[in-house]
């Protein structure tokens, strides 16, 4: 069944009460569930709905009933469907409105739990921006090199010189070395990310960024990129030894760097694998 939540009409808030009298115990179940695990994505929503059913009634049901049963709660304004692409996949996020909170708290007498997107925007700029840190995340951990990887601010919060700082959206450790990740939805003005890359090169030698798209990164963190590298001279920060890591999210899980900036050359190399760490001869 085709998840589409365009014509899904919307009631007013009216009465609590009135609310109530249109959940029938499916619903009720797949409401509990969602908001007391604190699930955010639909799919795993329809997950555990079904594993919440079979639990209790030891009934089997489809993919499309659970999908119709997360409609209603959506219908009736307890959830809100936010669509996010992060350049991997394209799914929905369901966000508990203040409606379902107060539903859910006359309901089941109990606070609402912590949703994962309630997370993702209090951490990150916004839902997309914060999947796709997820999603990175997870695809650095599918290269099975690293020993560790992180992504909480607090985690990750550098302080620099003269009370300045920098919050790198993933750090990832491998041996005695230290990867930092930068994950850019490309809404940044010049200034901004110029910024961001010199503060970045006074804890790295190796500045890394991966953006949502092929087409995104080359036309617009390719060019800002270059820009920052004008600014402060190719041949200084080929002196400094920086070189800059750029690759598309797909590009991440295929374990390739799709543009390397070696300050050696005027344009920067395409498709290096990520996991070779020796110097490489381009010629």
């Amino acid at each position: 069944m085709s998840e589409n939540y365009n014509e899904t009409p919307q009631m007013s808030e009216g009465n609590f009460e009135d609310i109530k009298k249109l959940m029938k115990p499916m619903h009720w179940l797949a409401f509990e569930v969602i908001v007391s695990k604190g699930i955010s994505e639909e799919k795993e929503a329809k997950r555990a709905i079904i594993d919440k059913i079979i639990l209790e009634t030891k009934d089997i049901v489809s993919e499309d009933a659970a999908w119709r049963y997360i409609k209603h709660l959506v219908t009736l304004r307890l959830f809100e469907v936010k669509r996010v692409d992060t350049g991997y996949r394209q799914f929905n996020v369901l966000v508990i409105t203040e409606i379902g909170r107060i539903l859910y708290m006359l309901q089941f007498r109990k606070k609402v739990p912590i949703s994962e997107a309630d997370m993702i925007i209090k951490e990150h700029a916004s839902l997309q921006h914060g999947y796709m840190i997820k999603d990175a995340s997870i695809l650095i951990k599918q290269l099975e090199f690293y020993n560790s990887v992180t992504t909480g601010r607090r985690d990750n919060f550098i302080k620099l010189e003269n009370g300045r700082s920098v919050i790198p959206d993933i750090i990832a450790t491998f041996s005695d070395e230290t990867d930092y990740f930068e994950v850019e939805c490309g809404n940044h003005k010049q200034i901004d990310f110029n910024d961001k890359c010199s503060k970045l090169a006074t804890i790295t030698d190796r500045i890394i960024f991966i953006g949502r798209s092929f087409e995104a990164i080359t036309n617009i963190l390719k060019p800002q990129i270059d820009k920052w590298i004008m600014s402060i001279g190719r041949e200084q920060l080929h002196q400094l030894d920086k070189t800059v890591y750029l690759a598309s999210i797909v590009d991440i899980k295929k374990n390739r760097w799709s543009y390397v900036f070696d300050m050696e050359h005027s344009e920067p190399i395409r498709n290096i694998p990520i996991l070779v760490r020796e110097e490489f001869d381009y010629e």
